[in-house]
């Protein structure tokens, strides 16, 4: 459970993006407008270092937090910098060997992961994935739901790399996970099969030509799918959330119609 004190920093971060506290008190240079999600980061990390130095179990992850939502902005020094000093706060208070804090290692581990993937470095993501499901099988329960992160971004990081039918066993274990966690048509779900298909493909370039003679005119939804899904990074870079979680909305539906029943 989160202290006191680590509920009144989210409180304190979370009243910083509404508007009229906003222009009353800033915190930051300009009170002319509410802030964007990178001045609310920018304001959390600042604070993190020194109102939650006693709590580095609560501080390190609150870091790993605020660097994976760095990395979704493409602010990748600030994500690896961040990540790396959640790793030494653990270390330095020696709550990294701790067994109920081996799956928030293991979590850094996947945000990890995600960083190097995002900068191309496949090898070195393979890597931390690997490392962090090592740590979540030796946990007791399993995390299922940390598990099926890693095993999908290995899937995707074994694509990237060229290796469809070693991600195809990643890819299986994470739907298999999450068709247990979530509904048939969520998210998750469908992300995880979509995974799958291309395990099964010998490339990307061949998704469109195994479906061809089981849909109409699948070719122009193909187009339609990635030209979804470059909208929704274009507004997510842009933070547009609301038109990126649109878009997404989008692609989600033309994953449905070009995977198999």
């Amino acid at each position: 459970a989160l202290s006191r004190q680590s509920l009144e920093f989210l409180e304190s971060i979370i009243q910083a993006a509404e508007p009229v506290s906003w222009v009353l008190g800033s915190s930051l240079s300009s009170v002319k407008e509410p802030p964007q999600l990178r001045d609310l980061l920018d304001l959390a990390s600042a604070r993190i270092e020194s109102e939650l130095s006693d709590q580095p179990r609560v501080q390190a992850r609150l870091m790993d937090i605020i660097a994976n939502s760095y990395r979704g902005l493409g602010q990748y020094s600030k994500a690896r910098e961040l990540l790396e000093q959640a790793s030494s706060v653990r270390k330095n208070a020696g709550v990294d060997q701790d067994a109920a804090v081996q799956l928030e290692v293991a979590r850094n581990l996947l945000y990890q992961g995600q960083l190097l993937h995002d900068l191309t470095d496949i090898p070195a993501a393979l890597d931390r994935y690997h490392q962090a499901r090592e740590l979540v099988i030796q946990s007791n329960p399993v995390e299922s739901k940390l598990l099926s992160d890693i095993e999908f971004q290995t899937g995707w990081a074994l694509v990237a790399a060229s290796r469809n039918a070693d991600s195809k066993a990643h890819f299986e274990k994470a739907l298999a996970i999450r068709q247990q966690l979530f509904a048939a048509d969520s998210s998750a779900v469908n992300s995880a099969r979509m995974g799958l298909l291309l395990a099964e493909s010998p490339g990307l370039s061949q998704v469109n030509l195994l479906q061809l003679n089981t849909t109409s005119g699948n070719q122009n939804e193909l187009t339609q799918l990635v030209t979804d899904y470059i909208q929704m990074l274009i507004y997510r870079r842009a933070e547009d959330y609301e038109s990126a979680v649109a878009e997404y909305d989008e692609v989600l539906i033309g994953l449905q119609q070009l995977l198999p029943e």
